[in-house]
């Protein structure tokens, strides 16, 4: 690992410290198999209809033309392009498993867990994070074989203010204030 490279896991590492001890909520795996997990007390989002043309689709209309409001935490991480597993007291997942009743149910058990701790595996370029009720989140850079470009977000973290800090699969971050 050249020296940007460490810089980079060590300001991601401080970023991910600012959520330890907080509980993971709305944990969710989303469309693209996008992993979202909330941090910190929750909040409203409301987003509003916005004006469409007469021409928008059913499909947009119904995406856009409604308001939408969600909760949300202090703090969002998305694991985007990066690969992630989950391993509770009864289950285990990653990213592309087909058994979405055993996804589903190893985030359930997840929601609600204490993040005790963030680390950095060099040997392996993995992302690890630890809950107090025995669960666990790996997130590692995407396998070529999922057409990820390096310069995708393996994760981001995007806070309450609008600031976010992302991690790419060429090992970068990427910090917007």
């Amino acid at each position: 690992m050249d020296e940007e490279q460490k810089l980079a896991v060590s300001k991601a590492l401080r970023c991910l410290s600012a959520i330890v001890g907080e509980y993971v909520w709305w944990a969710r795996n989303g469309a693209d198999d996008v992993l979202r997990l909330e941090f910190g007390n929750p909040h409203l989002v409301v987003q509003e209809p916005m004006q469409l043309s007469q021409d928008s689709s059913r499909t947009v209309i119904d995406a856009l033309g409604r308001r939408i409001v969600e909760p949300a935490g202090k703090w969002h991480l998305f694991i985007e392009d990066g690969d992630w597993a989950i391993v509770t007291r009864s289950y285990g997942t990653r990213r592309f498993d087909a058994d979405r009743a055993r996804t589903d149910a190893a985030l359930r058990q997840l929601d609600g867990q204490k993040l005790t701790s963030v680390d950095y595996l060099d040997r392996t370029g993995t992302w690890y994070l630890k809950f107090d009720l025995g669960g666990s989140l790996t997130i590692s850079r995407s396998t070529p074989v999922d057409n990820a470009r390096l310069e995708d977000s393996a994760w981001v973290l995007f806070c309450e203010d609008g600031t976010y800090l992302s991690f790419g699969n060429d090992m970068r971050a990427r910090r917007k204030e």
